[in-house]
């Protein structure tokens, strides 16, 4: 004996309405078909495919078979026979807005450096974990928005038919109306006598702002916006540095050469092990000698005349910031100036060189030397061991410090602090 299992009555499935997909659903607008959802599916299929030695055409061939939406069946073969036609992969996927300038450098990173299907692996968790960050945002804002939305139509609601009708109530019994209330009626007026120029108006919002998109200052503005607000701003700036440190990563592995076109340092670096480096100083003069052509920006916590005019003459950098004088708006600046039009200097920084500018003579390394060992309080039996002169040719050189600042009947203490009024130390 046998049984016919789906004509079995008691078999049959009951249509139900699958609330959990239909809140994992993604919603699209402006016709962008190829979501992120899609693109999770289609960069670990491509990663699985290659891993197992296909070829890249063979695997979007296989891949685009398998694609039952038109438009992404479409796109898809319109990159096969680009990639047929000679054309890179990630030249040809640059033409289509439906992938990003990430997608296209990751993937040009993988083939310059045969690591494609490692990069495709990354891609794929890349939008996974975004689908997943998504869907949690979802999820917590699904609630309070539904609570505004129906708060918001509950009052149109009210302006379009509950406060007319209280008005001509009031009206009818020859009551004066609230204060109050007479605001009310005016806005519940003006809603319903201009509410098609407001859907115009907001039509016209969505379209100018479509249009704008791609817009270099509108960027600018809407990056700095964003960043700006509290929580999304520091999700958006963790997610971007993410995407650096994962393209970073791509290419370490693949040992690519790395040119550096500006690299910032800080004065207090600890030694290396070797105790070639001692300081970011020394660091900063090998890196003039090893690339010539990469900028250079320091930041140091001394904002001494000696020590700063040290870090000038030996390393030249680009930038010097001192810390003290460092906002984050100050560092942006720092860096655009220095990559476009160095140098660039912080305020105390200027404020030194502006007074030596204003001082009639020059003192030498030496000179300065000098001055900064009196400064710190160096006996003068120490100082021969320190400098390259005798305990006469000191007193000689302090004679003519003192006579040069108009200190000569003066102590020590009055020299170093006059010569720091005037940048030197």
């Amino acid at each position: 004996m046998a049984f016919k299992l789906d004509s079995n009555p008691t078999q049959q499935q009951k249509k139900t309405v699958d609330f959990d997909s239909l809140l994992k659903k993604e919603i699209t607008l402006f016709h962008k078909s190829f979501s992120n959802k899609k693109k999770e599916a289609f960069y670990t299929e491509l990663a699985v495919l290659l891993n197992a030695g296909i070829s890249l055409k063979d695997t979007l061939s296989l891949i685009t078979q398998e694609i039952k939406n038109k438009k992404d069946k479409e796109l898809f073969e319109n990159i096969i026979d680009n990639i047929i036609k000679g054309s890179s992969f990630s030249d040809t996927i640059s033409n289509y807005k439906d992938f990003t300038e990430y997608e296209y450098y990751s993937i040009k990173i993988g083939e310059e450096t045969g690591t494609l299907q490692k990069v495709t692996k990354e891609l794929g968790l890349f939008f996974k974990r975004r689908n997943e960050q998504k869907r949690n945002i979802i999820n917590a804002l699904t609630y309070p928005v539904v609570i505004l939305t129906t708060a918001l139509l509950a009052v149109l609601f009210m302006l379009k038919f509950v406060v007319p009708m209280f008005a001509g109530i009031f009206k009818q019994n020859n009551v004066e109306l609230p204060w109050i209330t007479k605001v009310i009626m005016s806005f519940s007026d003006g809603f319903q006598k201009y509410f098609g120029v407001f859907v115009l108006l907001l039509i016209a919002l969505l379209l100018f702002k479509k249009a704008i998109t791609k817009k270099e200052w509108y960027l600018k503005f809407s990056s700095a916006l964003v960043l700006k607000t509290p929580f999304v701003g520091e999700l958006v700036r963790k997610m971007y540095m993410a995407q650096f440190t994962q393209a970073t990563a791509l290419l370490t592995s693949a040992k690519v050469p790395r040119h550096y076109d500006l690299v910032l340092l800080d004065i207090g670096l600890p030694p290396s092990l070797n105790g070639a480096i001692l300081s970011g100083e020394d660091l900063g003069i090998e890196i003039k000698k090893l690339m010539p052509k990469c900028k250079t920006i320091i930041s140091t916590s001394y904002s001494d005349a000696y020590r700063l005019h040290g870090i000038l003459n030996s390393v030249n950098p680009d930038g010097l910031l001192v810390k003290s004088d460092v906002t984050f708006k100050e560092i942006v600046s720092a860096i655009n100036k220095v990559l476009l039009e160095p140098p660039y200097y912080s305020q105390t920084i200027l404020d030194l060189l502006r007074k030596q500018i204003s001082t009639d003579y020059a003192l030498d390394k030496i000179d300065r030397q000098l001055l900064y060992e009196l400064s710190i309080g160096t006996k003068m039996k120490e100082l021969p061991s320190i400098l390259p002169m005798s305990l006469t040719t000191i007193e000689k050189r302090k004679y003519f410090f003192k006579e040069i600042f108009n200190v000569q009947k003066k102590s020590d203490r009055d020299l170093v602090l006059v010569a720091k009024e005037k940048g030197f130390i």
